[in-house]
């Protein structure tokens, strides 16, 4: 069985954020303009999406926002 996917949190992804390189939607191939970080059976997982899918992927989990603090 595989594990579960658990949105822990989004944030805003700009070319300028990390190595200047333009990072492409997981899902549809266009321009990313955040960062999601999931987990799965403990390891974090990153996926990078545009605003349209970013509203497809939901909100954090609580627990995750919780176990950040």
């Amino acid at each position: 069985m595989k594990g579960l996917k658990t949105l822990r949190s989004v944030e805003p992804f700009t070319i300028e954020s990390k190595d200047k390189k333009i990072k492409f939607c997981v899902n549809d191939g266009n321009v990313a303009t955040h960062t999601a970080y999931f987990s799965v059976e403990g390891d974090i997982i990153i996926e990078r999406y545009c605003d349209t899918c970013l509203k497809a992927i939901g909100e954090p989990s609580i627990a995750g926002r919780l176990d950040e603090k």
